[in-house]
C-alpha cells in the first residue's frame, strides 16, 4: 500500500473515531444503562418520554433465558446479562433491536447453592470502553470484548484464597478514574483496583470476607464499599483507605450501600436500616436506625428527602432525615425498583410492569402493563427509550411510546347472590346495611351453592389480605374493599369435601385468624381459621381412642457429637410393648413436636395400630434448624440420623435392627429431610413418606442431583402433595411443580413411588387427615416385617 493510501486510511479512521466520540459525548444520559443500578449506580435515570406524562408501554420483543439473578446492562445495540441453562452458566449479549443472541460466553457448570436461590449467576456485567467485566459465581473475574464476547483477560479470586460467598461471587465491578474497582474477598485485598485493559492489580484494601455487595461512587474519585464487617472509603486512583467503620452485616452479606444525600449512606446493618453520616471523608457516625424498612434483596432508592424500599412485600417510603415511615403500599409487590423520568418503575408481583408517582403523601399508580407471567427481584434497566426487564425465565424489552398510560384492570366483582346484594345498595346505605346483614349471619365464611365462598373482614382498616393455602396467585392475596364501607371481601369457588386454612393480614403485619369464624388450628399466637367445605368429614382416627388400648409416649435424649448438641424427642411405644420381648419396626417422624400437637399423630397411631397399621415404635424428633431439614446443614443432620440416632434407638428400645424395618416420615421441609436421608443412607432406611415436602426457601436441586447420581436402591416412597401447595410469585417458586419434579426424577431412576395429588390446601388440618393413608402406605399391618 502506498504512503498516500495509508495517510488517507488513517485520516478516514481518525474521522470515524472523532464522529463516534462526538456521538458518545453528546448522547443523553438515558441512552445507555452500562452497569448494575444504572449510569450513576443510584437506580435513577432520565427518561424524557415518561417525564412528559403522556406515554404508553408496548412489548417489543422477549427472549427466553434460563435462571439467574443478573440484571441487564446496555450500551449501544448490546444488552448483556448472565444466566444458566440448567447445565452451564453463560454471559450473553442480545441485540437490543430484536432480542436475538449476538454471542454467549460459557462460564462453566451451573452454579447452585443450598440457600434457596435458583441456580445461575447473580452478578451483573459492567460495560466500559468496549469491554464487558463480569464476576462469575465461582470467583473468576472476566473481561470480554463487547462486540464478539472473546475473552480479553481473567483473574481467579478463589484461587487467591477468597472465601466463596453464600450465593457465589456476584460483585458488579465499577470503573472510576480508569481503575476497575471490584470486591474480590482476596485476603489483604478484599476490595481491589485493577487495570481495566489487562486485569493487573493496582492496589488492594481490606482483610475481610465479602458477600454479595458491590462498590458505589461516593465522591469524585472516592469509592464506598461494604465488606462483611466494615464500611470502607477508598480513593480509586491509588487505593488510599480513607475510613474503615465496623458494621453488623447479615450472615448472607447482601446489604448494598445507598447514597442518601451529600454525606449520608443507608445500609442494612444487622436487622435494621441504618443511616451513617460521613464527614470530611474520614469521620463516620450513625445518624439514625429504623425497622421501617428491613433487610431484603431489593435496594432502596433515594429521591429528594424520601427513601423508597420494601418492608416485607410492601413498598414503603420513609423520611431520609429521620427514618420515620411515610406510607406503605401493597401494590406493586416486592420487586426490583428504579426511578426513571421521575417515576418509580418495577416488575410487579404478577409480572406487570408498573409505573407509579413518587411522593411523600402515598403510593399513586399511573400505569400498568402485563409483560410476563413472573415477577423478579432484579431491577429493570432503562435505555434507548425502553425498559429491559429480567426475571428468572426471560428478558423482555418494553418500549415507551406516545399515548395514554395503560391502566390496570379493575378488581373482579363479588360473584353470586352476595355480590348482587352488595351491588344493589345505594352509596348512602351501604355501611349500615352491610353491618346489619353480617350481624344476621349464623356462619362464616359465607357460602353459596356451586362452591362459592366469600371470606369477609369487617372493621376499620386500610389494607387487608388473605394469608394461607387457598387457590390463587400467591401465598398472600389482597381483599377488595367494598366502596364506602368497612367491608373487605375475597371470593373463591372451591370443590366440595375440601379443607383449607387461612388468616388475615390487617394493615401490613397484624396477622389474625378470622374474627367471625371460631374453627381454628395452630399453635397459640399462630392460629389459622379452618375452612371446611360441605362434604368434608373429620377422620375418626384423629379423635380420642375408643376401643383400642393406648400406646404411651416417653422422653429420650440423644447427645450428638456430629451436631454438637442434645436432641430431645418423644418415643411412642405401642400397646403391649412391655409384655414381651417382641421387636418392632421403627418410624422416625420429622417436625415431631408439631406432628404430635397439630397432627394428632398419637391418636392416629392408637386407632390404626393393630387394624390397618403394623405395630411400631415411632420417634417424634422436633425441628431445631430449618437449615438441617433443607439447607446447608442437611448433610450433617441426616448423618446424625443414620450414624447416631438409629444405633441409639436400637440399643435402648425393642426395634428390629434391619433397614427393611426402618422408615422416615415428614411434612414440609421435614419431608425433604426424610427423602434425603433415605437416599443418602439406603443401607439404614428403606421406607419414606413425604407430605408437601418442599420448604419455602429450598429449591430442591441437591436432592434431585442425589437421585440422579446415586444407584437405584430398594426404597419405598409415598409422596403426597396438593395442587394448591405453597407458591410464591416473587421467588418464582411453586411447591406443586417441585413435587412433580421430584416424582419424575424418582421414576426416571426406576423407582415406583406412590404419588398422590390432593386438591386441599397444604397444612396440618389436611396433613393429619391423611395420617391413615400415610402410615398404611409405609407400614401396613399385612406387611409387618
Amino acid at each position: 500500500m502506498s504512503t498516500n493510501c495509508q495517510k488517507l486510511l488513517l485520516q478516514g479512521l481518525h474521522a470515524v473515531l472523532l464522529t463516534a466520540l462526538a456521538v458518545l459525548l453528546t448522547a443523553p444520559a438515558w441512552a445507555d444503562w452500562p452497569q448494575w443500578r444504572g449510569p450513576s449506580r443510584d437506580l435513577i435515570v432520565d427518561a424524557p418520554r415518561l417525564e412528559s406524562g403522556r406515554f404508553n408501554l408496548e412489548v417489543r420483543w422477549r427472549q427466553s433465558l434460563g435462571s439467574g439473578y443478573s440484571a441487564v446492562s446496555i450500551v449501544g445495540q448490546r444488552a448483556v446479562t448472565a444466566y444458566s441453562d440448567g447445565e452451564n452458566d453463560y454471559v450473553i449479549a442480545l441485540d437490543t433491536e430484536n432480542g436475538e443472541e449476538v454471542w454467549r460466553y460459557p462460564l462453566g457448570p451451573t452454579f447452585t447453592t443450598d440457600r434457596g436461590s435458583e441456580p445461575g449467576p447473580a452478578g451483573t456485567p459492567t460495560i466500559h470502553a468496549g469491554l464487558v467485566f463480569f464476576q462469575a459465581p465461582t470467583g473468576k473475574l472476566l473481561a470480554l470484548a463487547l462486540n464478539d464476547g472473546q475473552r480479553v483477560w481473567s483473574q481467579d479470586m478463589a484461587a487467591e484464597g477468597a472465601r466463596l460467598p453464600a450465593f457465589g461471587f456476584s460483585s458488579s465491578p465499577l470503573v472510576v478514574d480508569d481503575v476497575l474497582v471490584v470486591q474480590t474477598g482476596v485476603p489483604g485485598a478484599a476490595v481491589s483496583g485493577l487495570e481495566p485493559a489487562t486485569g493487573q492489580r493496582l492496589w488492594g484494601v481490606g482483610d475481610d470476607t465479602i458477600g454479595n455487595q458491590s462498590p458505589i461512587l461516593w465522591k469524585p474519585g472516592v469509592v464506598l464499599a461494604v465488606t462483611d464487617n466494615f464500611l470502607l472509603g477508598i480513593r480509586a486512583g491509588n487505593g488510599e483507605l480513607l475510613w474503615k467503620h465496623p458494621i453488623q452485616m447479615q450472615e448472607i452479606g447482601w446489604s448494598q450501600p445507598v447514597k442518601t444525600n451529600d454525606d449520608g449512606v443507608l445500609l442494612f446493618d444487622g436487622a435494621r436500616a441504618v443511616q451513617y453520616r460521613i464527614q470530611d471523608l474520614k469521620t463516620v457516625e450513625k445518624s439514625w436506625e429504623s425497622a421501617v424498612v428491613r433487610p431484603n434483596y431489593v435496594t432502596p432508592i433515594a429521591l429528594d428527602n424520601v427513601l423508597v424500599g420494601f418492608r416485607g412485600n410492601f413498598m414503603t417510603a420513609f423520611d431520609a432525615a429521620t427514618g420515620d415511615e411515610l406510607w406503605q403500599s401493597r401494590p406493586p409487590g416486592l420487586s426490583g425498583l428504579i426511578l426513571a423520568g421521575g417515576h418509580l418503575v418495577s416488575l410487579g408481583a404478577r409480572g406487570d410492569l408498573v409505573v407509579a408517582k413518587p411522593s411523600r403523601e402515598g403510593y399513586e399508580e399511573i400505569a400498568r402493563l402485563k409483560v410476563s407471567d413472573r415477577s423478579s427481584l432484579v431491577p429493570p434497566s432503562y435505555a434507548d427509550n425502553a425498559f429491559f426487564v429480567r426475571n428468572r425465565r426471560e428478558v423482555v424489552r418494553v418500549d415507551v411510546v406516545g399515548g395514554e398510560p395503560p391502566q390496570a384492570a379493575p378488581p373482579p366483582s363479588v360473584p353470586g347472590e352476595f355480590g348482587e346484594f352488595l351491588r344493589s345498595l345505594a352509596p348512602e346505605e351501604r355501611q349500615e346495611t352491610v353491618g346489619q346483614f353480617l350481624a344476621q349471619q349464623q356462619r362464616f365464611p359465607l357460602m353459596e351453592r356451586g362452591g362459592i365462598v366469600h371470606l369477609v373482614y369487617w372493621g376499620q382498616a386500610t389494607d387487608v389480605a388473605v394469608v394461607g393455602n387457598l387457590p390463587g396467585d400467591g401465598y398472600e392475596q389482597s381483599m377488595h374493599r367494598f366502596a364506602d364501607t368497612d367491608l373487605f371481601v375475597l371470593s373463591y369457588k372451591l370443590p366440595e369435601g375440601t379443607h383449607w386454612e387461612y388468616r388475615f393480614n390487617v394493615d401490613h403485619g397484624n396477622y389474625i385468624p378470622d374474627p367471625l369464624h371460631e374453627d381454628r388450628i395452630g399453635l397459640e399466637g399462630q392460629e389459622r381459621s379452618r375452612l371446611r367445605m360441605p362434604g368434608w368429614v373429620e377422620p375418626h382416627h384423629l379423635g380420642e381412642h375408643d376401643h383400642h388400648a393406648e400406646g404411651r409416649l416417653v422422653e429420650a435424649v440423644l447427645k450428638s457429637e456430629i451436631l454438637e448438641d442434645e436432641r430431645k424427642m418423644q418415643v411412642y411405644l405401642p400397646p403391649g410393648y412391655n409384655d414381651s420381648d417382641k421387636r418392632y419396626p421403627l418410624l422416625i417422624v420429622h417436625n415431631g413436636d408439631l406432628a404430635l400437637e397439630l397432627g394428632q399423630m398419637k391418636n392416629s397411631l392408637d386407632h390404626l395400630i393393630g387394624d390397618s397399621v403394623a405395630e411400631l415404635i415411632a420417634v417424634f424428633l422436633p425441628q431445631v434448624s430449618a437449615q438441617e431439614y433443607a439447607g446447608r446443614a442437611t448433610e450433617n443432620y441426616v448423618r446424625m440420623l443414620a450414624e447416631e440416632l438409629v444405633p441409639f434407638l436400637d440399643k435402648n428400645y425393642l426395634t428390629i435392627p434391619k433397614r427393611e424395618a426402618r422408615g422416615l416420615l415428614g411434612t414440609a421441609s421435614g419431608g425433604h429431610a426424610a427423602a434425603y436421608a433415605a437416599l443418602r443412607y439406603p443401607d439404614v432406611f428403606s421406607r419414606v413418606a413425604s407430605q408437601s415436602f418442599v420448604s419455602r426457601w429450598y429449591a430442591n436441586e441437591p436432592l434431585l442431583k442425589l437421585i440422579e447420581e446415586s444407584e437405584k436402591e430398594d426404597l419405598t416412597f409415598y409422596v403426597e402433595w396438593s395442587s394448591n401447595d405453597y407458591r410464591n410469585g416473587v421467588w418464582d417458586f411453586n411447591a406443586h411443580k417441585e413435587m412433580l419434579r421430584f416424582v419424575t426424577a424418582l421414576r426416571a431412576k426406576g423407582y415406583e413411588p406412590t404419588a398422590v395429588e390432593l386438591v386441599d390446601g397444604a397444612g396440618w388440618g389436611s396433613w393429619r387427615a391423611r395420617n391413615d393413608a400415610v402410615l398404611e402406605a409405609i407400614f401396613p399391618r399385612t406387611k409387618n416385617p
